[in-house]
């Protein structure tokens, strides 16, 4: 499998958590960061607001796949809960 940069987001692992900070849209990767967690049986939350335009996809593509428990939807946060909500941990993914 190829790996591929998630494109302005962030998935980074704190402890034994990994987060998703971004909007929640295709070309941000979130299906990519749910996948990851999965693969690496490592609970994701996701701290990302639903586009208006995105909502068609989250229902239809992302919402199924997000349990409460291991895959979290804990909605958008500011620049002060991102470190609450994962931080930069031993392995991120970045872009710009």
């Amino acid at each position: 499998m190829a790996c591929r940069q998630i494109s302005s987001a962030s998935v980074s692992a704190r402890g034994n958590t990994l987060a998703f900070l971004g909007r929640l849209a295709p070309e941000k990767g979130p299906e990519v960061a749910i996948r990851i967690a999965n693969a690496a049986d490592i609970p994701l939350r996701i701290a990302a607001k639903v586009p208006r335009g995105e909502r068609r996809y989250f229902a239809e593509r992302l919402e199924p796949l997000i349990d409460g428990t291991r895959i979290q939807l804990i909605g958008e946060v500011n620049d002060g809960q991102k470190d609450q909500c994962g931080g930069v941990g031993k392995k991120a993914f970045l872009s710009n």
